[in-house]
């Protein structure tokens, strides 16, 4: 190839000219041509090839620092897997990437979000923001993972990116997205593990483990005057208590609503529906 130089309005670039090219029999048994109606077949070894005008050159610019900007922010890739541990908690590292610049400092948000994986239990809720100083390129996000058990089937939850409220809108909408798939622990597994592991599929058991502890804390919370910890129910005002009595069998009633860890929600929505018929009915007579 050939190159010239040149300093225009838009900056230093330079280009790059192919000026001749041969076509070598031992070095061309891959070679794809753009055109399918050509062939390579029946060309003579070290043959002179025709070059198009409009694709024989290149026009390459050169940017100063900081002219590219600020830049943009993005997950480096929008789908990782890991392999959790049976005995130990372990760590997800999920890289995002800073590009199309690098001049100043820009920063950005970022949460988890359940999916078929639960927070806290197959893992732990992390948010925070990112901050990308001058010239730096990338970031590590760390995801605690819980301890699996050989009859979990694989689950997933997001890591989503977003924009600070007081900073320039940075992250792109289509990359801003991770989705961690939590693989299954390896190893041989018996009948019962596969049994256990298709009903997992099926049902979820930690959504049904996590529905189990909100349901107690539902007809716990019916029996207090206000919400939050035993500090509050203490600061309770007298007001406070009449309403709770007035309001008890009521509260006990509809906190036999399970919650919607169950089955997507369905069985909630359902239930909800026969309590809210009843309870009118009842009201109605």
């Amino acid at each position: 190839p050939m190159a010239s130089q040149k300093d225009s309005g838009d900056g230093h670039h330079f280009w790059v000219y192919l000026v001749e090219a041969t076509y070598h029999k031992s070095r061309s048994s891959k070679l794809s041509v753009t055109d399918p109606a050509k062939s390579v077949q029946g060309w003579a070894d070290k043959s002179k090839v025709a070059l198009p005008d409009d694709r024989c050159k290149a026009k390459i610019y050169l940017q100063k620092d900081g002219a590219g900007g600020a830049g943009q922010i993005r997950f480096e890739h929008t789908a990782v897997s890991h392999a959790p541990d049976e005995k130990e908690d372990t760590f997800v590292r999920i890289r995002v990437q800073r590009f199309n610049g690098r001049a100043g400092q820009i920063k950005c948000r970022y949460r988890t979000e359940a999916a078929s994986a639960r927070e806290g239990n197959d893992f732990y809720s992390a948010e925070g923001e990112l901050e990308f100083s001058e010239n730096a390129m990338d970031r590590i996000i760390e995801v605690r993972i819980g301890t699996r058990g050989k009859w979990e089937r694989q689950d997933q939850f997001f890591v989503i990116l977003s924009d600070c409220d007081d900073a320039d809108p940075v992250v792109v909408q289509d990359s801003a997205t991770c989705v961690v798939t939590l693989h299954e622990i390896s190893g041989s597994a018996g009948v019962a593990v596969a049994i256990a592991r298709k009903l997992d599929g099926a049902v979820n058991m930690d959504a049904v483990v996590e529905g189990n502890m909100l349901w107690k804390d539902q007809f716990v919370m019916a029996f207090r005057p206000v919400e939050g910890d035993d500090d509050d129910v203490n600061e309770a005002t007298v007001a406070d208590w009449a309403v709770h009595f007035v309001a008890l069998p009521w509260k006990v009633f509809f906190a036999f609503i399970p919650p919607p860890s169950y089955c997507g929600g369905w069985l909630c929505f359902c239930i909800a529906l026969v309590f809210i018929g009843g309870g009118t009915a009842v009201i109605g007579d």
